[in-house]
This record gives structure tokens, C-alpha cells and sequence, in this order.
């Protein structure tokens, strides 16, 4: 098969869909070798690599301008489908539904729409929604978003398939932390809590806010605390100035971006994962999960998946400041049995581990063909 993707990001941004996506293509290339990619991704810059074992390029966009990009991505889309024989069509993300239908239609290519977190969950405009009606398939990262999209939309439930995300157990994993790295960012003996999300200030959902104004109380019982919160965007600024007037600036740090191998030694210093968030699913808990880091998440959302309906953490009121430290202060206390590394990781990966994705996976590729 001749396959078109339509990301909005894999390699030009940091992120839950853009490590969704990357996980989709090498699992893809895996299960079906014989199948041949045409990858474009909306935020990407031209031409780049996965790597050296999918053998797949990114076609990015190259001008900087959004809606000359859009109108460049359009125009890609297009001249890939006019020139190859497409059999499916991959949207990587619910707002281009319209053009991968439009698409179809025009190659009479089948297509499938991802979708991912609250934005599915919205009411759509007309154009939206009859991109959405006229797929062969929506596959969904979490009953939460499949729920929202179909309610609102007025989708079929039987169109829609599960296919929720996997963190690469190999990588995640439970270990001693690089001993430069507790020099670099002054880590003792001190609890620490993490929190790994974009600071964009359109995804003010994150519940970074609350948990600041959960740190004094916290910090009452641990003293000796470090709050570190990874990722970069441009709502730094004001939750640098919320820090400040919390009087909690001293416990906080806004540590911006960082590799991959810092963010493993991150997980692995931290003793608990706090996001009291609205995420479609949230590949972050099975990232702290799988490397044995109790977690403390939002209780209106998908996250009731990677934490298994609260047996794998705590999942609490992301509006209660007083709900998230209580949660905090008893996962660093850790006498709970959601504290045991070991069978947080064994638990995981029995729903989520790699394996299960690819099997998922070619079901649902075989489901439309």
C-alpha cells in the first residue's frame, strides 16, 4: 500500500501528539515493511530523517508565515496524491479532517482520522464534522476523547477504534541517576516533584497554576522540596510572574527544554509526577509509570486510562490546590501500595507497553482493508 500522513508535528515541536506520532511511523514501518510512507508534517522544516531504521523522510513546510505554510502544505498533499497512487490517507490530528476527506474523494484513496485530546472533544463546524462522518475509521488515544468527539460530533461509536499510546519501555525505565546531573541542578536529598508539559499559553490546562499554589502546604510537610518543571512556550513569562507572587519561587524551578537523557535522569530523581491536567490520554504518566514514579494526574479526563481508573495513582480535582497536595504529600510519603516502582512498571506494560500498540495497531490497519 501507498500511504499519505498529515501531521501537524513530528520532529517541529515538543509534545504528547508529536511522540504519538513518531511512535505511529516506526510502528507502522515495522508492520507492514512493505508499505510505502509519504510523511508531511505541518510544523516541520524541510526534508528530515527519522531515522536510520524507518527509512522515512519529513516533508516540512518552509516558509515561516502560517498561512503560506498552510497553503504549502495543501499544495504538498495535493501533488503527492496527483502524482503517486495513495491507497490511505492518515490524519495525524482532527483539524485536517476536511482535507483528507477532500482528498479521498479525489483519489478515492480509504482515509482515517487520529484523534487526540480536547480539542476532538468539541463541537465541530459543518466542514469538520463531514470530514469526520465520511472516514473509514477514527482511531482515538483514549475513551475520554472518543466519548467527547462522538457525543459532540454525531459520530458513530462503532467507527471509532482505541489505539492509545506506548512509551518505550527499553528507554523508560527504573536507574541510577548521572551524578553530573544532580551537580548541574543542585540535587541532595531533597523530594522532588516534576512536571513534564509545553508552556503554551493556549494549553493553560495543564494545572502547572494549581500545583504551584499546592506547593507551600506540600512544602509544610517536606521542607527540603524542589518543584522542577520541564518544557519551554510562551507562557513562561506569566507563570514565572504567578511563581513569584505565590511566594513559592525559592521550591520552583522552570528548567526549559531538555534531551532526552536528562529527561530520563529527571524521572528517575523525582518521587512523584504531578499534572493535574485535561489530556486526551497523557503519554507523560506512562512515561514516569514506566520508570516507577507514583503519579498524581486530573480526574475529569483520559488519564484514567494510563492510571487505570486511579489503581496505578492518584487522580484528583485539578481546580482544588488542597485535593493536589494532599495527593502529593501522600505519594511522597509513600506507604501507599501506588508507591511501589516495581509494580507500577509491571502494570503498565501489560496494557501498554510496545508490543500491545503494534498488535493494535495492524488490526486496525487490516479492519479497513
Amino acid at each position: 500500500l501507498n500511504c499519505l500522513f498529515l501531521f501537524s508535528s513530528v520532529y517541529g515541536s515538543i509534545g504528547g501528539i508529536q511522540k504519538y506520532n513518531q511512535q505511529l511511523i516506526q510502528a507502522w514501518k515495522r508492520s507492514f515493511p512493505q508499505h510505502r510512507l509519504y510523511v508531511f508534517g505541518f510544523e516541520d522544516n524541510k526534508n528530515q530523517t527519522i531515522d536510520s531504521q524507518t527509512v522515512v523522510s519529513v516533508h516540512g513546510c518552509s516558509y515561516k508565515t502560517r498561512w503560506l505554510r498552510k497553503l504549502e502544505f495543501c499544495l504538498n498533499a495535493l501533488r503527492c496524491v496527483l502524482f503517486n497512487r495513495i491507497d490511505l490517507i492518515l490524519a495525524g490530528h482532527i483539524r485536517y479532517a476536511l482535507i483528507v476527506s477532500l482528498l479521498s474523494k479525489l483519489t478515492r484513496a480509504r482515509y482515517v482520522i487520529v484523534i487526540h485530546g480536547e480539542e476532538a472533544t468539541q463541537s465541530k463546524g459543518y466542514l469538520a464534522r463531514w470530514g469526520l462522518r465520511g472516514a473509514d475509521a477514527i482511531w482515538s488515544v483514549s475513551r475520554f476523547t472518543a466519548n467527547g468527539c462522538t457525543q459532540e460530533n454525531g459520530i458513530e461509536m462503532n467507527k471509532v477504534v482505541l489505539i492509545p499510546n506506548y512509551a518505550d519501555e527499553e528507554w523508560y525505565s527504573p536507574g541510577p541517576v548521572a551524578p553530573e546531573f544532580k551537580e548541574k541542578y543542585l540535587i541532595k536529598n531533597q523530594k522532588i516533584l516534576l512536571t513534564v508539559s509545553r508552556l503554551d499559553s493556549r494549553e493553560k490546562h495543564k494545572g502547572i497554576e494549581n500545583t504551584m499554589m499546592a506547593i507551600s502546604k506540600i512544602a509544610s510537610r517536606y521542607p527540603e522540596l524542589i518543584y522542577f518543571i520541564v518544557g519551554s512556550g510562551d507562557d513562561l513569562p506569566r507563570l514565572l510572574d504567578v511563581c513569584r507572587k505565590l511566594k513559592v519561587d525559592h521550591l520552583v524551578r522552570f528548567v526549559g527544554g531538555c534531551s532526552e537523557v536528562e529527561l530520563l535522569d529527571f524521572y528517575r530523581s523525582s518521587h512523584c509526577y504531578v499534572m493535574p491536567s485535561t489530556e486526551g490520554f497523557g503519554i507523560v504518566y506512562l512515561e514516569a509509570l514506566l520508570t516507577g514514579v507514583p503519579v498524581v494526574s486530573g480526574n475529569q479526563d483520559g488519564s484514567e486510562e494510563p492510571l487505570q481508573e486511579g489503581r496505578l495513582g492518584w487522580r484528583v480535582n485539578k481546580h482544588s490546590p488542597e485535593a493536589i497536595a494532599t495527593a502529593c504529600i501522600e505519594a511522597l510519603v509513600g506507604a501507599d501500595p501506588r508507591c511501589k516502582g516495581s509494580w507500577l512498571r509491571e502494570e503498565t506494560l501489560k496494557k501498554f507497553g510496545k508490543q500491545a500498540f503494534e498488535q493494535k495497531l495492524r488490526r486496525a490497519v487490516q479492519q479497513i482493508f
